[in-house]
């Protein structure tokens, strides 16, 4: 119950499920730039902080946080 209580009032509009899933993607997509391009951590978010895919990825309305990580680092890579 309490789960509910704590959503009550709120709006889907007011926080859209991109802006939600968007920490959980990036960490995915990092753990995938790491172990793909054998980066340490600091270089992997500078590579997809640096990116237009990082632009289009916080931009709720592209629905790009739908893609497995595997698939944004394919974008990622076509990109760079």
């Amino acid at each position: 119950m309490a789960i509910f209580e704590s959503n009550k009032g709120r709006n889907m509009k007011e926080e859209p499920l991109g802006k939600l899933m968007l920490p959980y993607k990036i960490q995915q997509v990092l753990n995938v730039i790491i172990e793909k391009e054998g980066l340490d951590i600091n270089e992997a978010i500078g590579f997809l902080y640096s990116s237009n895919l990082y632009q289009k990825l916080s931009n709720d309305f592209s629905y790009l946080w739908r893609l497995s990580p595997f698939n944004l680092f394919e974008r990622l890579m076509h990109e760079k």
